[in-house]
C-alpha cells in the first residue's frame, strides 16, 4: 500500500466528466519483420511489462471519508479484457481517420476500481503501419516519468535477448477501515512538522519573488476563444518537424529548442486569431510545465510546476517573435528557480479528498473560469523524446504523437514529444472552443517555414 502525494492525487481531485485527467497518445510503429501479428506479439509483450511497472498493476482505495489523499494497492490478476483492445480503420486508413478514432477513444474516464490505464491497438493503416493509442492517468506519473518507462517497456534492438522470467505481482490485501484511518491519522500528524521545517524556504522563495516582482512585471493574458469551459468531446491533429532543423535555428539565434518550439506555436496562433478577426493586442500567454524531479523523488509520480511565459503573438516578424519568447522564457525560469521553495510535492489537510473534488466541479457548473481574468491562453509542453531506435516486440516505434489534457480555461493544449530526428506535435482542443485543430497543425509548419527562411535572410 502507497499513498499518493498531493500532487498525485489532484489530478484526481480536478477531473470531471468534461476534463478528463488523463493522458493520451499515439505511437505509430513499423510492422515486426518476422511477420508476426502485432497485436498478439504485444499482448504477450504486455503480460511480461505488467509486473515491471507499478503503474499498470495498482488500483485505488479511497480513504474512509476522504480523510487524506486515496492510496494504491497492488494487484496481482491484471484482466486485460478490461485495459487492451483493438480496432480497424476503414479503407483507405488515412492519418485522419486514425486521429478521429482517437478523439473517440479519449473521452471515457478510466475506472478507478481498476489500474487507471487503457492501451488500443489500431490496424488498417494504408501505409502499413500499426499505431498503439495509450491512455494513463495523469495521477499516476508525469511526462518526465513516463518517458523514464521507456527502457523497460521498449528494447533498443528488434531481436532483444531472452528475458529472465518475471516474478509475478502479489496481490495485496485490501486495506481495512481500521488500517486506513491509522495510516490517515499518521501521515496528517506529520504535516505540521513539515509545514515548520519548510518555513524558512517559503520565506527566502517569498523574498526573492517579491524583489523580482519590482523589477519584472509580466503582462497578463488577454481574454481568448480558449479561455471558456470546455465539452467532453475532443478535436486531435498530428504533425512532425525536423529536430535538426528546429536545433539549427536555435544555435542561429542563441536561443533554445524550447524556445523555437513556444515561437512556432506564437507563430501558429497569432495566424490563426487573425484568421478569425480574433487577434487581441496583446501577447497570448502559454503555461509550461517544468519538471522540478530530483534524484530522491519517486520515479513513478508527478513532480512538475509550471511557468507563464508570453508566445509574441503581437510580434508579426518571426525573429522578433522568437526574442520575444526567449527573453520572456528566461525571466520565467528565474521567477520559477524563485518559488521552487513554495511548492510541496506532498501535503495534506483533513478531508481534502471529499472536499476538493466538489469545489472544481462547483467551479465548473458555475463557469467560473469564464468570469475571472485568465492567467493564461494555452498550455504548451516539451518533453524529452526518444532519440534512438526503440523496438516493440520487433516493431520499430517510428513516431509518438502525445493527447494531453485540455482544462476549464485552457481549452487548447499543444504538447511535443518524439523519436529518433522527429519533433512530433500533438495539437488537442475542446471540440466546442477550438474546432479546427487541423488548421492550428498546417499553420504551425507556415510557422516553421517562415522562421527558418528568416534566419536563413538575417
Amino acid at each position: 500500500m502507497k499513498r499518493l502525494t498531493a500532487m498525485d492525487a489532484a489530478f484526481l481531485y480536478m477531473e470531471t466528466e468534461n476534463a478528463p485527467a488523463h493522458a493520451a497518445g499515439l505511437q505509430l510503429f513499423e510492422p515486426p519483420a518476422d511477420g508476426r501479428d502485432f497485436y498478439d506479439a504485444f499482448r504477450a509483450h504486455l503480460i511480461t511489462r505488467i509486473p515491471l511497472l507499478p503503474h499498470l498493476h495498482q488500483h485505488l482505495h479511497e480513504t474512509p471519508m476522504g480523510l487524506d489523499h486515496p492510496v494504491w494497492v497492488a494487484q496481482g490478476d491484471v484482466d486485460l479484457r478490461h485495459h487492451l483492445g483493438r480496432e480497424r480503420l476503414d479503407p483507405p486508413g488515412t492519418l485522419d481517420q486514425l486521429t478521429t478514432l482517437a478523439e473517440r477513444l479519449y473521452p471515457p474516464l478510466l475506472n478507478r476500481s481498476r489500474p487507471l490505464w487503457r492501451y488500443t491497438v489500431i490496424e488498417g493503416l494504408a501505409n502499413g503501419q500499426v499505431a498503439l493509442y495509450m491512455k494513463s492517468h495523469h495521477a499516476c506519473m508525469d511526462g518526465i516519468a513516463a518517458q523514464a518507462t521507456i527502457d523497460t517497456f521498449f528494447s533498443s534492438s528488434p531481436d532483444p535477448e531472452p528475458e529472465a522470467p518475471v516474478p509475478a505481482v502479489r496481490s495485496e490485501p485490501e486495506p481495512g477501515f481500521f488500517q486506513l484511518m491509522r495510516d490517515a491519522y499518521g501521515h496528517l500528524a506529520q504535516q505540521p512538522g513539515r509545514t515548520l521545517r519548510a518555513l524558512p524556504d517559503a520565506a527566502r522563495a517569498l523574498a526573492k519573488l517579491g524583489a523580482r516582482s519590482l523589477e519584472t512585471s509580466a503582462p497578463p493574458a488577454p481574454r481568448t476563444r480558449f479561455d471558456v469551459n470546455v465539452s467532453a468531446e475532443r478535436r486531435f491533429a498530428i504533425t512532425s518537424l525536423s529536430l535538426a532543423r528546429v536545433r539549427a535555428i536555435a544555435k542561429t539565434r542563441g536561443a533554445t529548442i524550447n524556445d523555437v518550439i513556444m515561437a512556432l506555436c506564437g507563430g501558429a496562433l497569432r495566424r490563426y486569431l487573425d484568421g478569425k478577426g480574433e487577434l487581441p493586442q496583446e501577447s497570448l500567454v502559454a503555461f509550461a510545465p517544468v519538471s522540478i524531479r530530483t534524484a530522491d523523488d519517486d520515479p513513478a509520480s508527478n513532480q512538475v510546476i509550471g511557468m507563464m511565459t508570453p508566445l509574441g503573438t503581437d510580434e508579426k516578424h518571426p525573429l522578433a517573435r522568437l526574442n520575444r519568447v526567449r527573453e520572456g522564457t528566461k525571466s520565467a525560469k528565474a521567477q520559477l528557480e524563485d518559488i521552487k521553495g513554495l511548492v510541496p510535492s506532498d501535503f495534506a489537510i483533513p478531508g481534502m479528498a471529499a472536499l476538493v473534488p466538489g469545489f472544481f466541479q462547483l467551479m465548473s457548473n458555475l463557469h467560473v473560469q469564464e468570469r475571472m481574468p485568465p492567467l493564461y491562453n494555452v498550455a504548451i509542453s516539451n518533453v524529452p523524446g526518444i532519440r534512438h531506435p526503440v523496438y516493440m516486440s520487433g516493431a520499430r516505434m517510428v513516431a509518438e504523437y502525445p493527447m494531453s489534457i485540455v482544462q476549464d480555461g485552457a481549452a487548447l493544449n499543444i504538447t511535443v514529444m518524439g523519436v529518433e530526428d522527429a519533433l512530433d506535435f500533438g495539437i488537442v482542443g475542446c471540440a466546442r472552443a477550438v474546432p479546427d485543430v487541423d488548421v492550428i497543425r498546417d499553420l504551425l509548419t507556415d510557422a516553421f517555414v517562415e522562421l527558418e527562411g528568416a534566419v536563413a535572410r538575417a
